[in-house]
């Protein structure tokens, strides 16, 4: 396995080596075995790919694709080597899946896209930008020294991705021309056509300056030493805006369709659920794109698309309070929480969901891991009971 810091060839650690975010080559160990984290280019897959990651969970863990907030697909319950590396045959089958094109670069191939950019609204169809970011990131070997939370997101002008936090990224302003974003700071536009060169340069001159900072936030100047017109930049408060489940209709004319997953947990039912309603609407290459609010857009579906997506149960309706709760890992899988937090996201959390008319983030320890940024209500499930807490938009998460 090559390491970053090999990769880089300057035989120190790197940010990389240090921080703890999983990848397929360097797997978690979680309390319930080892998770891995694939990383999804603007959270696209071809459906044939996540038929091959729900067989490979299926044979090495527990059976259940989580959709992480990053738009990535993560696998639990796995076992490892005396190394704590990842099972020979899950690593082959993932890169036969074409989902593992950079050994030495596995884990910095974080790039956010506007989950509906070019289907449906949005300036211009950011995607094929991003799958040569994501080339070109893994072109550059200094690159490869790039913490594993450095994150680059573009988005479409729809405003969903600038309201992240995000290290590198873009926003579009029509059709031909972006802005550019660093940190929590807004530089200067920039023609479409720079997107990738511009990124990657910004992200090159970051990995001279870094020494042990982890994100652009960590600079002494919050980024703003990044923007190459500094003296512009002004801060970024974004708000995001909502995405309805159902039907939607595509630019061409045509049908897509938003569906949300509960809890983030796809089964084999609803993988192949997906794959069948996307392949039936395409003569080839079907595809879907992973959401970061742990949902799945179809790009192309037919009438009766819905009644067989909520018959495999997955979220159609934008009523459903279920796509309103989330929940950390919980036990037994993780080595900190006090309890199961599933059941009580099942139940509990739904009735609050659907009383309150409040996301609800179901947690079992103080880390709140996976919590929501904005207001929310948090039930914290304890050997002791459970603890109501109102959360307020920008709270601490993990």
């Amino acid at each position: 396995m090559t390491s970053p810091s090999a990769a880089t060839g300057t035989g120190t650690a790197s940010p990389a080596d240090t921080d703890r975010c999983p990848g397929m080559l360097r797997p978690h160990q979680a309390a319930d075995g080892a998770v891995v984290r694939i990383r999804l280019i603007g959270g696209r897959i071809r459906t044939a790919a996540l038929a091959a990651v729900g067989a490979a969970a299926e044979q090495y863990g527990d059976g259940t694709v989580t959709l992480t907030s990053r738009g990535n697909l993560q696998l639990r319950g796995l076992s490892v080597d005396a190394h704590g590396d990842a099972d020979p045959g899950l690593v082959a089958a993932i890169s036969a899946a074409g989902l593992l094109p950079s050994r030495s670069h596995e884990r910095v191939r974080n790039v956010l896209v506007s989950p509906l950019s070019g289907i449906a609204g949005g300036q211009l169809d950011l995607h094929p930008m991003a799958a040569r970011l994501d080339e070109m990131i893994c072109q550059h070997a200094d690159l490869a020294g790039l913490s594993g939370r450095f994150l680059f997101g573009l988005d479409d002008g729809r405003g969903d991705i600038s309201a992240r936090t995000v290290d590198l990224g873009v926003t579009a302003v029509d059709e031909s021309t972006v802005r550019l974003r660093v940190g929590s700071w807004w530089g200067s536009e920039l023609p479409a056509a720079d997107i990738v060169d511009t990124l990657v340069d910004r992200a090159r001159h970051f990995r001279s300056l870094a020494g042990r900072a982890w994100r652009v936030g960590d600079l002494p100047a919050t980024g703003r030493e990044l923007l190459p017109d500094g003296g512009s930049a002004t801060p970024v408060r974004p708000a995001a805006p909502s995405r309805p489940l159902g039907t939607l209709r595509r630019d061409d004319g045509g049908r897509a369709a938003l569906v949300g997953v509960p809890l983030g947990r796809l089964q084999q039912p609803q993988i192949a659920a997906l794959a069948a309603i996307a392949e039936s609407a395409t003569a080839q290459d079907a595809e879907v794109v992973v959401t970061t609010d742990r949902g799945v857009v179809i790009p192309r579906v037919d009438a009766d698309a819905l009644d067989k997506l909520a018959s495999a149960g997955l979220l159609t309706d934008a009523t459903d309070p279920r796509r309103a709760v989330s929940a950390c890992t919980g036990a037994p899988g993780c080595h900190r929480a006090e309890a199961a937090t599933g059941p009580v996201a099942d139940d509990l959390g739904v009735r609050e969901a659907a009383a309150t008319g409040l996301p609800v983030h179901v947690i079992a320890c103080e880390r709140r891991c996976g919590a929501p940024s904005g207001r929310h209500l948090e039930l914290h499930v304890t050997r002791a009971g459970l603890h109501r807490h109102l959360r307020p938009t920008g709270a601490h998460t993990r």
